[in-house]
C-alpha cells in the first residue's frame, strides 16, 4: 500500500513540476513582450508599439477562426455519432428468469442508429438487428424495443 503512495505522489509532484514549467514559459514569453512594449513606449516609437499591439490582435483573431472552424467540424460529426443509448431487459420466456433478453437502442442526435434485441432462452439465443431513421423502425418492433427507443430519445 505504501508503494503505492510514493508512486502516486511521484506522479503528482511530477506532473506539478510539469505544469511549472509549462507557466515559466509562458511567463518567460509575456516578460519578453512586456519589455519591448515598454521600450518602445519609453523610446516614443509609438508606431511600433501599435504594431506590436495589432500583431497579438491578428494571432488572437487567427486562433479565435480557427477555434470556431473545429467547433463546426465537431458539431457536424457529432450529429453522426451514437449520443442516445436505451436498454431495456426482460425476461422473454416465463421459464427463464434473470432478465438475460434485452433490447438496446443506439441513436445519433436526430434519432438515427438501430435497435439491438437478445433473446435468451434455455437451449438458444437469437439476435435481432433493425434500422431506426429519424425514432421509426424499418421493421415492426416489439414492445421492448419501442421502449428501448423512447429511453434512447429522451436522453
Amino acid at each position: 500500500m505504501t508503494e503505492i503512495y510514493f508512486v502516486l505522489t511521484f506522479l503528482f509532484i511530477s506532473i506539478l513540476f510539469v505544469w511549472l514549467l509549462f507557466l515559466n514559459k509562458k511567463t518567460s514569453t509575456l516578460q519578453l513582450k512586456k519589455k519591448e512594449l515598454v521600450k518602445a513606449i519609453e523610446e516614443n516609437r509609438l508606431d511600433e508599439v501599435m504594431e506590436l499591439i495589432r500583431a497579438d490582435l491578428n494571432g488572437a483573431i487567427n486562433s479565435l477562426d480557427e477555434l470556431k472552424g473545429k467547433h463546426e467540424k465537431l458539431e457536424k460529426i457529432n450529429t453522426n455519432n451514437i449520443s442516445r443509448i436505451g436498454m431495456v431487459r426482460f425476461n422473454a420466456f416465463n421459464d427463464v428468469g434473470g432478465e438475460l433478453s434485452f433490447a438496446l437502442a443506439l441513436l445519433n442526435e436526430i434519432g438515427d442508429g438501430a435497435v439491438i434485441s437478445v433473446i435468451n432462452g434455455r437451449q438458444e439465443s437469437r439476435i435481432y438487428a433493425k434500422t431506426i431513421r429519424d425514432g421509426k423502425a424499418s421493421h415492426q418492433l416489439s414492445g421492448e424495443e419501442r421502449r428501448a427507443i423512447i429511453k434512447a430519445i429522451k436522453r
